[in-house]
């Protein structure tokens, strides 16, 4: 009994959490985009606010770590600390 539901358990886990990730993914590109754009508009301090939601939500240390850094570089040209 077990060895036929295991396989069904797991199949079941991994499509939740693939339909999740496809969730959060659309989101967070537009995320992305609307930061970037809003930083190449030269409007640097709302740029710097779309920045530090999109650090907090990145899944990944490397893409955390990009948005940190224009966080840090919107802030910088809005004179703020």
């Amino acid at each position: 009994m077990l060895k036929k539901g295991l396989p069904l358990l797991l199949a079941a886990l991994l499509t939740q959490a693939a339909a999740q990730a496809q969730t959060t993914a659309v989101p967070l590109d537009s995320l992305r985009a609307r930061a970037s754009h809003t930083l190449h508009a030269k409007r640097y301090a709302e740029a710097a606010a779309l920045f530090q939601e999109q650090a907090q939500a990145e899944p990944f240390q490397s893409a955390k770590a990009s948005a940190y850094y224009n966080l840090a570089c919107a802030r910088a040209l809005a004179g703020q600390p």
